[in-house]
């Protein structure tokens, strides 16, 4: 039997489908995560392939999150907070990573949002 799509997946893959940015779905339904949009496509690769499951992709996760249980999680303003504390404070990325339970590529991406590093700067570099 093919696989099914959740209601929530089905919900992500339609706003995509009409051209909503990432930004947007996050307007449009502030519950969402980056595992959300991950889960649906994942749902739609094993809907087209005629049963297959996703797996792969959620053993992939599972194995992430046991390292980063904060991994895929929207950022609170809280960890946002807590971020900027221990950059500015000169932590290792290693530390931080280990205090938010997230990536440390996660951290990277959420630094350059802060405006605290340059887009293409090392993890550990404060923007000028």
């Amino acid at each position: 039997m093919a696989a099914e799509l959740s209601p929530k997946s089905r919900s992500v893959l339609e706003l995509l489908a009409k051209g909503h940015s990432y930004d947007q779905l996050m307007r449009e339904d502030p519950s969402l995560s980056y595992f959300d949009l991950a889960q649906a496509a994942s749902e739609a690769l094993s809907v087209s392939q005629k049963g297959g499951t996703a797996k792969p992709y959620t053993a992939r996760l599972a194995k992430i999150k046991e390292s980063y249980p904060r991994a895929y999680e929207r950022w609170t303003p809280a960890e946002e907070s807590d971020l900027r504390r221990m950059f500015e404070a000169g932590d290792s990325p290693r530390c931080i990573a280990r205090a938010l339970k997230r990536q440390p590529s996660a951290l990277r991406t959420r630094l350059v949002k802060l405006g605290l590093i340059a887009p293409n700067a090392g993890g550990d570099t404060k923007s000028e």
